[in-house]
């Protein structure tokens, strides 16, 4: 099996060569183990580290284009270099890479397709009282969306075989983490997390600027997500809540009528059939999103089979 490390980059001189150092040279199952680094339009030296480390591979991209394209740019490619399994893992040295062999054991016993480093927030001295308690709240969020436990839906550290690889569309701007989740999800893969140590990153997150920022992106995406992926149980669930609003009214206007008393409750039976109406509307647009959402899939697997 091939395995590629594809490593996303921004402004990373100083701990890059400590990453791309600690690479292991050999893993039970790999064949053979190439580096290729994502520098996403860096401003220092992180370029030309990695020119002069002689990495196998490099993509440079002309200015930033995030987190999430780098992702994207690097899954292309690895798929185009034959990668039968990709890691991904950050330029700021968080992920010890001696642990790359054991992500990618479930891939190379073929019992897995997406393995994901739980970073164990809990008891993870890397992380402060306040961060570990957003993590856990997010974490259960997450977890209820996609109806699976993400231990550590977040971590970046992750093992993906080339069969998922052909099947993972990012098309958010801020982050590859969730979606691919999602996705993976939504497509019928198991996603495995095991527990890993991280080591300590000086400097502040690139991705966001406080918390705050980082709250709002991540809900806003993960709302945007869930709606791609799980529309029709949105829309089917809204629309049958407001068909039993809506009865309720007309059923007291017709109660009324009935007992000869429905003159001046008009207003009932108004409201009552405008909210019925929007439930209807809804119903409908489930269902065409459901065959969207069916159709896509279609799309990804005629895709996958093509490309694979």
């Amino acid at each position: 099996m091939k395995l590629i490390i594809q490593i996303p980059c921004y402004n990373e001189e100083e701990n890059l060569a400590k990453v791309i150092k600690s690479i292991p040279k050999s893993i039970d199952g790999c064949s053979r183990i190439e580096i290729l680094i994502i520098d996403d339009g860096s401003t220092d030296r992180t370029l030309q580290i990695a020119q002069d480390l002689r990495v196998d591979h490099i993509i440079s991209h002309r200015f930033n284009r995030g987190l999430a394209a780098s992702f994207n740019s690097g899954l292309k490619k690895c798929l185009e270099l034959g990668a039968d399994i990709i890691v991904n893992t950050d330029g700021d040295n968080q992920y010890p890479s001696e642990l790359i062999p054991k992500l990618v054991f479930p891939i190379v016993s073929q019992n897995a397709d997406f393995v994901i480093g739980d970073r164990q927030p809990k008891v993870n001295p890397n992380f402060s009282s306040s961060k570990a308690t957003i993590h856990s709240i997010g974490k259960k969020i997450l977890s209820w969306l996609a109806s699976n436990d993400l231990k550590d839906p977040v971590s970046g550290f992750r093992a993906i075989s080339k069969n998922l690889a052909y099947r993972l569309h990012i098309v958010n701007n801020f982050s590859y983490t969730v979606e691919s989740i999602m996705q993976a999800v939504n497509q019928g893969f198991e996603i495995i997390f095991i527990p890993i140590t991280t080591n300590h990153v000086a400097r502040k997150s690139r991705l966001f600027k406080n918390v705050p920022e980082f709250l709002l992106k991540t809900l806003s995406n993960t709302i945007r997500i869930f709606f791609m992926y799980k529309a029709f149980k949105v829309l089917i669930t809204t629309a049958i809540v407001l068909g039993i609003i809506g009865i309720l009214p007309i059923l007291r206007f017709v109660i009324l009528y009935i007992s000869g008393d429905g003159e001046g409750h008009i207003q009932s039976l108004i409201v009552g059939a405008l909210v019925v109406s929007i439930s209807a509307l809804l119903t409908i647009t489930a269902f065409i999103a459901d065959l969207i959402s069916y159709n896509r899939k279609l799309i990804e697997n005629y895709i996958a089979q093509n490309q694979s």
